[in-house]
């Protein structure tokens, strides 16, 4: 079994400050810190259509104070998560997030752009995000994937290489898919 940490996320991408990578990986932490205990996790990963195990740890010594919000938690432990898959699972170096309209929140490359590439995201792979804390009868891992799909295909990203990653808090559970 792959042993991680969310932290890896701040050495392999570039793009995000550390300060940006490190207060979501702390909506993350309060995410997973509400359902497992000791900041570490055995997480199920389907990464398109191939499946795994991984044991991922995070750091938990910070004040929640200012951190009660559970949409935030969702929303942001959500774009913590999928980083951590496209940079340290997916080997991406490099992400900018995307504009509205597009139909995805971030485009990735393999790596960082030079001065000189001003159309870098050309190239990209980008990726619509989602994070649920727990489902519900009307909110489940499998109808948010179906959903970002959806929006992928109302946006101008539609014909562009990309996926969709949805983070199930409470199993914890993260499918990265790519969207056809």
């Amino acid at each position: 079994m792959k042993t991680c940490h969310l932290n890896d996320t701040l050495v392999i991408l570039k793009g995000p400050t550390h300060a940006q990578i490190t207060v979501n990986n702390q909506w993350a932490a309060v995410a997973l810190d509400r359902f497992h205990k000791g900041s570490n996790s055995k997480i199920d990963v389907s990464i398109d259509g191939s499946n795994e195990i991984i044991e991922l740890g995070w750091d938990s010594n910070f004040s929640t104070a200012a951190m009660k919000e559970e949409i935030y938690m969702a929303y942001h432990g959500g774009e913590s998560i999928a980083m951590f898959v496209m940079s340290v699972l997916c080997g991406f170096k490099y992400v900018e997030q995307s504009e509205i309209g597009t139909g995805v929140d971030y485009c990735f490359n393999m790596n960082e752009p030079g001065d000189d590439n001003l159309n870098f995201l050309d190239g990209g792979h980008y990726v619509e995000i989602s994070g649920i804390l727990k489902e519900t009868k009307n909110n489940t891992l499998k109808s948010r994937v179906k959903d970002k799909h959806e929006q992928i295909n109302r946006g101008g990203a539609k014909t562009l290489p990309s996926s969709v990653i949805v983070t199930l808090f409470s199993e914890p559970k993260i499918i990265k898919e790519v969207h056809s």
